[in-house]
């Protein structure tokens, strides 16, 4: 109502009978603007009008307001989503209601950290919040599809004893193809049988994720990916066949899982595949209670997924592709938010699926430990051949002892200037807390790298990015840029075309290597790094590994992660949370 009361005084002014505020005379723009004119007399007829006029929409907005507090829309979205008429317009709802959550957490996270950007208020805030309501809503779309909204009733016969194949690939986005090292990057071919557990490796940037995204369906013209090459998905064209017509076949869990939640409730989400196969509440469940069973996440049906961990949605989503008892399941670095613990339990779920549901597993991941005594073959996106780890057994399991020797070995301390503390615990226990409220304490001494990198860029390109935080942090231009090519290991002959990339249109380990270099270029008092590995290959981390050593010269730094194996090579010490541990005492 006052937006209306504000929009008739500025345009027109608000005249008609009463008595008058104001009288005016209106002031008429020039040219092409000539049929509007600002301001004008004021009545109270004029405003009392106005407000009668915005009356009918406030009331609107009221109702569904009361409507949404006291109803799960999105359950029963769900519910009618098998109705065959509307579902354009209940995909629409259905994503304006599960983005809204998530676009109020946003906004407050952008406005915090672009404060400890030293970034400017006001206005500023609306560009990433727009681009991040966009992304979350082609993300959710997605989803939704993935997991059969919309599906048809006629969808094609799946043949279970061929389960994937594809020819050599070549992915491509609209300037370029994916590049490493300035060449193509092609996908040999490859025919997955039951059982068999493929392991995805490969440089960060490397195209793993795209890679899955095409086999699930989603490297289509709606993010303007092509793709050459041939995908079979139990027997039948990938291109071609709708991606809710394979959702019982095939289960996908990318790498930001929050964004791919429907449902408000961790039980609903669970059961939104099998709503959208129809099953019947008693069926799932059914369904909801062997996934309960199998991931020992009980505790978690009756949550919000906002208020879950990123190790808990890790395992919400996983236990979500599961569900529907898939006969191919796609996973994208399922273990960069989990604890050794849980990573090791997922780990041993992941072997029972494959040997004794016969179940095709296709895992992109950097923790490569957690996977050397499953996989039974291992792709490499851009070494141009895979293995076949059945036939080099012996050395996978040596290599497999040496990890474990060296995890168990004591290594000397390293002696660093300031030492690095490394904030572990298990999932849950409150190191993402303490890492805000550490920044906080700090002010603008601190620079924070989130773990919601989508939340912590705010320009259209990697150039302008880097261009400004040199501005901001008083450093000589290019610095940001250059410590960017070094911990993502771009050669020159990939720094143009990076260099003009959108920044969400990097892998995850590309933009927390640009987030590190934004944070760095200040030289600040204290560094503060949600999760520093995550997306990160082997030689990354090593490259990570010195320029933390060399920023402790002038930095205190601490690192929330669950990467054991990186604490113990950088020398940090550990300050361990447990999940009882109260965040007010801990050092």
């Amino acid at each position: 109502m006052v937006m209306r009361l504000l929009y008739r005084i500025v345009f027109l002014g608000a005249s008609g009978g009463g008595i008058v505020v104001y009288s005016g005379r209106p002031i008429h723009l020039p040219g092409p603007f000539r049929i509007v004119s600002l301001f004008g007399p004021i009545t109270t007829g004029g405003l009392w009008t106005s407000l009668v006029d915005a009356l009918p929409f406030a009331a609107l907005i009221i109702a569904f307001g009361t409507v949404f507090s006291v109803v799960d829309v999105r359950r029963v979205i769900a519910e009618s989503s098998r109705v065959p008429v509307g579902r354009g317009v209940l995909t629409s709802i259905a994503i304006g209601i599960a983005t809204y959550p998530a676009l109020v957490t946003s906004a407050r996270n952008i406005r915090a950290i672009q404060r400890l950007r030293r970034e400017r208020g006001g206005l500023s805030v609306l560009p990433p919040l727009f681009e991040r309501t966009i992304e979350r809503a082609h993300t959710l779309g997605a989803s939704m599809a993935a997991r059969g909204f919309a599906r048809t009733t006629r969808a094609p016969e799946l043949n279970c004893a061929a389960p994937a194949s594809w020819t050599t690939l070549v992915l491509t986005f609209p300037a370029e193809p994916i590049m490493l090292h300035g060449n193509p990057i092609t996908v040999e071919s490859l025919t997955l049988q039951l059982g068999d557990v493929v392991l995805l490796t490969g440089p960060t940037g490397s195209g793993k994720s795209s890679l899955l995204r095409a086999l699930a369906g989603l490297h289509t013209h709606v993010d303007a990916g092509l793709l050459e090459g041939a995908i079979s998905i139990g027997g039948v064209d990938r291109v071609t066949t709708p991606v809710a017509d394979t959702a019982s076949f095939l289960s996908f869990v990318p790498q930001r899982v929050r964004d791919s939640f429907v449902a408000g409730f961790v039980r609903d989400e669970l059961q939104f595949g099998l709503t959208m196969q129809g099953m019947t509440r008693a069926e799932r469940e059914v369904r909801i209670r062997e996934v309960v069973d199998l991931l020992k996440c009980e505790r978690l049906l009756d949550q919000r997924v906002e208020t879950l961990s990123s190790g808990e949605a890790v395992l919400v989503a996983i236990g979500a592709a599961l569900a529907t008892r898939p006969t191919v399941l796609l996973l994208d670095e399922p273990f960069a938010d989990l604890d050794a613990h849980q990573s090791q339990f997922v780990a041993s779920t992941l072997a029972t699926l494959a040997t004794r549901l016969r179940m095709c597993l296709v895992i992109a991941e950097h923790r490569e430990q957690f996977l050397a005594s499953i996989a039974t073959r291992r792709l490499e996106i851009g070494a141009g051949h895979s293995d076949d780890i059945a036939a080099v057994g012996s050395a996978t399991a040596a290599q497999a002892s040496v990890l474990s020797a060296e995890r168990g070995r004591a290594t000397p301390r390293v002696q660093l200037p300031h030492p690095i503390t490394a904030l572990t615990g298990p999932n849950g226990s409150g190191k993402t807390t303490r890492l805000f409220a550490m920044a906080q304490e700090c002010g603008e001494r601190a620079a924070l790298i989130p773990e919601s990198l989508s939340d912590f860029f705010c320009r259209p390109s990697v150039r302008s990015e880097a261009d400004r935080s040199d501005k901001t942090a008083g450093a000589l231009p290019g610095t940001t840029f250059a410590q960017f090519c070094r911990l993502s290991h771009t050669s020159a002959n990939e720094a143009d075309v990076i260099a003009s990339r959108h920044p969400r249109d990097l892998s995850h380990g590309q933009q927390m290597a640009l987030a590190l270099s934004i944070g760095l270029a200040g030289q600040p008092d204290v560094l503060l790094i949600d999760e520093p590995t995550r997306g990160l290959d082997a030689r990354c981390r090593d490259e990570l590994i010195t320029v933390l050593r060399e920023t402790s010269h002038y930095s205190r730094i601490t690192m929330a992660t669950h990467d054991a194996s990186f604490v113990t090579a950088l020398g940090a010490v550990d300050g361990s949370l447990c999940a009882s541990t109260s965040l007010v005492g801990v050092a």
